[in-house]
């Protein structure tokens, strides 16, 4: 079989998202299509303008045939572990092609980059770190170790959003080529606009430019059919767009008592914050007076806005720097040290009906072995693998958060109660 995979966050499933997919569909005339999608906090570190279980849904409405939940603690940190655990995730779940969108007018050029950045590694792994020595962001500092080592024009294909991660992917995919892995990469040129734009031409627009614009013009023509019912219609007279702009509201209070009741030694703790960065959060709260006057007070150099909103998150989250970092280092460490995948576990979110039986065929050929448990009632099931349970319980507690945002009931929205979306 052609098994196509695909990391995504489909905040929201647009028509750029389909394109996406019915072109990778159609280079590889894949069987089944599988989706390591992002629960319900994004790579950026902000909430999911619908849960996850609503976009898993709308992806299988839209074509897929299988999403399962790409772990928190991949889905919100960085590019390189985005990408990894993406990667990871899909070939452990048999993917034999994996599929992703880029900015580059000719995707062999980004080919030739990845296999340029991996051979390179070692070089530019120390010339970022020393790069971020002199205060700037790891995004910026790897850049200019890119620019130094392997030239101008290998820089700037990396400076759009969609080329950054797609060389993540590639370098990835290159990495389980090297350990015997035949898995094969399938860049998409991306059509229309970009990330933050639109282009009312040809009808496609970005995540971020249909979220910021939601509720305040008309996003529809940006829209499969399935995700403009979700997001534009009312629910007992509530909107997306309200329901979002309260989420965002309760963040920022929620954030307010979590950091009054920290002390600096507390927030050194958490992942990703240290170097006086807890002082400067406890200086920021209290002068801000929204979100997004916080966040904007915490940019600079060295910390762009993604990180900050991740740190925020990390805070509410309580995710401590030493459990981050042990199942990092399990997870992709020792993958790449010993060439065998970690992944032990895959939670279903929702499935076609041809997905619904690639599961069940899975299950026969892989379950005996505990390569992979797959799981689709968390109430009943939990993975064998201990650093998997820990995984899951993050997921669990990300859910719980997003729902408390949202204002819901934690107990009807659970990660134990709700059950994934299947087409019978």
């Amino acid at each position: 079989m052609k098994i196509l995979g695909i990391t995504a966050e489909y905040n929201p499933f647009h028509r750029g998202h389909q394109y996406h997919l019915e072109q990778a569909k159609e280079i590889t005339g894949a069987d089944i299509t599988l989706v390591a999608m992002s629960g319900d906090f994004t790579q950026r570190g902000e909430p999911a303008i619908e849960d996850k279980w609503k976009r898993s849904k709308d992806a299988v409405q839209s074509g897929a045939d299988l999403v399962f939940e790409l772990p928190f603690l991949f889905a919100c940190n960085r590019a390189p572990y985005f990408a990894a655990g993406g990667v990871d995730h899909l070939i452990a779940a048999g993917a034999t092609h994996i599929s992703f969108g880029c900015e580059a007018d000719d995707p062999a050029d980004l080919l030739q980059l990845a296999a340029d950045l991996q051979a390179n590694r070692d070089e530019l792994r120390a010339q970022t770190q020393a790069n971020m020595q002199a205060g700037v962001s790891y995004a910026k500092a790897y850049e200019s170790a890119t620019a130094a080592i392997l030239g101008e024009d290998a820089a700037g294909l990396i400076l759009q959003p969609n080329n950054i991660l797609a060389v993540e992917y590639l370098k990835r995919i290159g990495f389980w080529n090297e350990q015997g892995k035949d898995v094969v990469a399938v860049p998409v040129k991306r059509t229309g606009s970009g990330y933050r734009d639109s282009d009312d031409e040809t009808a496609y627009a970005g995540a971020s430019f249909i979220r910021q614009n939601l509720g305040k013009t008309d996003v529809r023509r940006f829209l499969t059919e399935e995700t403009a019912q979700l997001l534009l219609g009312e629910d007992n007279g509530r909107s997306t767009a309200d329901d979002y702009a309260k989420a965002k509201a309760r963040y920022f209070d929620m954030l307010k008592a979590a950091l009054l009741r920290s002390e600096s030694a507390e927030l050194r703790d958490l992942y990703c914050i240290g170097e006086g960065l807890e002082n400067r959060f406890l200086s920021e709260i209290a002068k801000a007076d929204s979100l997004d006057a916080f966040v904007s007070g915490m940019v600079s150099k060295r910390y762009t806005a993604a990180a900050v909103q991740r740190m925020m998150t990390y805070i509410l989250m309580g995710l401590k720097k030493e459990t981050a970092d042990r199942l990092m280092e399990h997870y992709l460490q020792d993958n790449l040290q010993e060439g065998a995948g970690a992944t032990r576990y895959m939670r279903i979110l929702a499935a076609s009906r041809k997905g619904r039986d690639y599961i069940k065929t899975f299950k026969k050929e892989n379950d005996q072995e505990n390569d992979l448990q797959i799981i689709t009632n968390r109430n009943k099931q939990m993975p064998s693998d201990p650093y998997s349970g820990e995984l899951l319980e993050l997921d669990g507690k990300a859910a719980d958060l997003y729902n408390a945002l949202f204002g819901r009931r934690l107990y009807d929205s659970s990660d134990k109660v709700l059950r994934p979306y299947i087409e019978s």
